[in-house]
């Protein structure tokens, strides 16, 4: 019988000497003592190792792998059982990711293409948005239902977005916003209170915006309203914004805002 000693083993297969004290614990192996008492491995449980190893890169969770290798484990039967519902549970992950790839992009991009228009106003296409706003200023409420309601939101970040609405000039209020698709891919397009804002024309700019909108989020359209009744045109439906990120240089923190008027 080939033995191997304790670091040897946890070296070579990148486990620590607590891990190995674990399984040893658990059942999964069984070192034997030698001569001089020092606890080794034989290659049986080298391999069981590398085995847990394989599975554990299925990210199948630690105590179900002890399981599946003590005396009370798994069949064959249940194994292909097992491997079957974490096959389903990896594809779902996959799918999680692709999705915050895709949101990732958009913020990557929005915020790019937000710096190198920073104050410049014009016609552009509002997206369609569904938007959420609970209690008095949009984001919290002291009642529990919208609590919970806000958190279902923010369960799918980063697709939710922090975002401001202006239902006419001079008023406005924080929210939380989704895409308009995705809303109703997860449903939330359903949620009460909340509001679909369609696709439509209107004035459009990125500015960066200091501490005082905060307490007065209306400054994220003010341009736009200025420029709204400077050029004749009327508000055709809610204002929408989106709060891209926060900026700190030079000790001071700015928000990142893109910001678009319906207008007819």
């Amino acid at each position: 019988m080939k033995k191997y000693i304790i670091g040897d083993v946890a070296r070579t297969l990148g486990l620590t000497t607590a891990g190995l004290h674990f399984f040893e614990r658990e059942g999964v192996i069984e070192p034997r003592k030698g001569d001089e008492t020092r606890r080794f491995y034989a290659m049986e449980d080298v391999i069981r190792l590398i085995s847990y190893k394989k599975y554990r890169s299925m990210q199948l969770p630690l105590k179900e792998i002890a399981h599946q290798f003590s005396p009370e484990g798994e069949s064959c039967g249940g194994i292909v059982e097992k491997l079957g519902t974490q096959r389903e549970r990896l594809m779902e992950l996959a799918r999680q990711y692709e999705q915050m790839a895709q949101d990732v992009a958009w913020y990557e991009e929005s915020i790019a293409r937000a710096e190198a228009s920073l104050d410049v106003i014009d016609l552009a296409i509002m997206p369609q948005t569904c938007v959420l706003t609970i209690g008095a200023d949009g984001i919290i409420s002291p009642d529990k239902h919208q609590q919970k309601l806000a958190a279902q939101w923010l369960d799918h970040l980063p697709s939710t977005r922090l975002g401001v609405c202006g239902p006419g000039p001079g008023e406005a209020v924080f929210c939380y916003a989704l895409p308009g698709e995705r809303a109703v891919q997860l449903g939330l397009d359903q949620s009460p209170g909340a509001q679909m804002l369609p696709q439509s024309v209107a004035l459009h700019t990125c500015l960066k915006l200091h501490r005082p909108y905060f307490d007065n989020p209306a400054l994220a359209f003010e341009t736009l309203w200025q420029q709204m009744e400077a050029r004749g045109f009327r508000q055709n439906g809610t204002a929408m914004g989106y709060n891209l990120c926060v900026e700190c240089t030079q000790g001071r923190r700015d928000i990142l805002c893109e910001g678009w008027l319906p207008i007819a």
